[in-house]
């Protein structure tokens, strides 16, 4: 079944890889579904509808011509052969990237609001050494523990694929360059140092349109 096209506002990003896909739309909330309980299921299918036309436009523009992304067993995307990816998707805004598989072992993407982390969640998310770093510079960078959320969660897009393994937000820890935008990932529970061993592992980060938009390569 072809995935119905949706109206969307392509966001203009660049990718910081030219192997390296990338793409952001707005794409709204679908007419007459508010924030209410009861319609939660229509707005999950319209933000992950608008995430796969996304990517279906990507793919064309690689020069594959598809016309749906099917869901694999655990509900993730299944992408044409010689093709890594990953899609993300949120209240108003969808996410995806894509690369070859020749020119990368998997590619994470996630877009989440730029705010603050809840204090319950920056509990579960933050090792001691991040939630040190997010004191440091929430003053100016009141986003910065959503940061580190955004980009373990490209963690798990792209290491569940490649070993199936699941790893927790603290068996990995997330340090940020100077220039607050690159960050690297380093593995600290054995689960994580398997899934990393004879990786090469780079990560950017943007803040856009008020939201964060992360992007995880493995090489």
């Amino acid at each position: 079944m072809v995935a119905a096209r949706l109206q969307a506002r392509r966001v203009a990003i660049d990718s910081p890889w030219p192997d390296v896909r990338l793409g952001l739309a707005f794409i709204g909330d679908p007419q007459g579904v508010g924030l209410t309980r009861a319609k939660a299921t229509a707005r999950r299918k319209h933000q992950s509808a608008g995430a796969r036309n996304l990517a279906i436009e990507l793919l064309r523009g690689m020069d594959i011509a598809v016309e749906e992304i099917p869901r694999g067993a655990e509900g993730g995307p299944l992408w044409p052969n010689g093709i890594v990816g990953s899609l993300s998707h949120t209240d108003g805004y969808a996410a995806a990237s894509l690369a070859r598989s020749g020119d990368c072992r998997g590619i994470g993407i996630d877009v989440e609001p730029a705010l603050p982390l809840p204090g319950e969640t920056g509990e579960l998310v933050l090792g001691e050494q991040e939630r040190d770093w997010v004191n440091s510079v929430e003053v100016r960078l009141p986003a910065a523990g959503r940061m580190i959320f955004c980009a373990k969660e490209c963690v798990h897009k792209v290491v569940h694929p490649l070993t199936r393994t699941w790893l927790d937000f603290l068996d990995v820890r997330v340090v940020f360059e100077p220039d607050l935008i690159r960050f690297s990932v380093q593995p600290l529970s054995d689960a994580a140092i398997a899934a990393f061993a004879d990786a090469r592992v780079r990560g950017y980060c943007l803040q856009v349109e008020k939201h964060c938009l992360s992007v995880l390569r493995f090489d």
